[in-house]
C-alpha cells in the first residue's frame, strides 16, 4: 500500500493519523508506481490483450487523440472492462508508431494513496512532465512537431 509507503518513517504507529505530504516526500513511490504501471516507457509491451474490442474502444480512442487538453476518465464497476479496454488503445497506439513517453496511463485505484497526498493529480502530472517528458505538457508537441 502507498500510504504505508509514505509514512513509515514519520508514524511509527499505525493509530497515528497520516497527514498530506506534498511532492517532495511522495516522488519516489509515485515513480516507482507510475514506472511500473507504464512498461511501454521500458520499451515493453503488453501480452493477452483479448483482440475483441468493445463499441466504447474507438470513441476513447479518439477522444484521446484529440489534443493537449484531452483526458479521459473511465469509471464503472470492478470486472466490467475499463482496464482492457485501455490496454487495447495503448496497444493501438504503439503499434501506430506513437511515442510510448507520450502514453501515459495513471491508475486512481488507491485512494488512501491519493488522499495523502496535498494535490494528487499535480503530483502524478508535474513528476510525468519532469521524470518522462522532460519539459512541461504544452512545450513538448512544439518540440515534437516537425520543421
Amino acid at each position: 500500500m502507498i500510504a504505508q509507503d509514505f509514512f513509515a518513517a514519520d508514524h511509527p504507529s499505525p493509530r497515528m493519523r497520516l497527514r498530506p505530504k506534498g511532492l517532495a516526500q511522495a516522488m519516489p513511490t509515485v515513480g516507482s508506481l507510475l514506472r511500473a504501471d507504464n512498461l511501454w516507457w521500458r520499451g515493453e509491451r503488453r501480452f493477452g490483450i483479448p483482440p475483441v474490442r468493445r463499441w466504447a474502444f474507438e470513441p476513447v480512442r479518439r477522444g484521446l487523440l484529440k489534443g493537449l487538453t484531452s483526458a479521459i476518465a473511465l469509471r464503472g464497476p470492478r470486472r466490467a472492462g475499463k482496464t482492457t479496454l485501455l490496454n487495447q488503445i495503448i496497444d493501438n497506439f504503439q503499434a501506430e508508431g506513437m511515442d510510448p513517453q507520450r502514453i501515459p496511463r495513471i491508475q486512481l485505484d488507491d485512494l488512501a494513496a491519493l488522499l495523502a497526498m496535498e494535490n494528487p493529480i499535480l503530483t502524478l502530472v508535474q513528476w510525468y512532465t519532469d521524470n518522462v517528458l522532460g519539459s512541461p505538457l504544452n512545450r513538448r508537441p512544439m518540440r515534437d512537431a516537425a520543421p
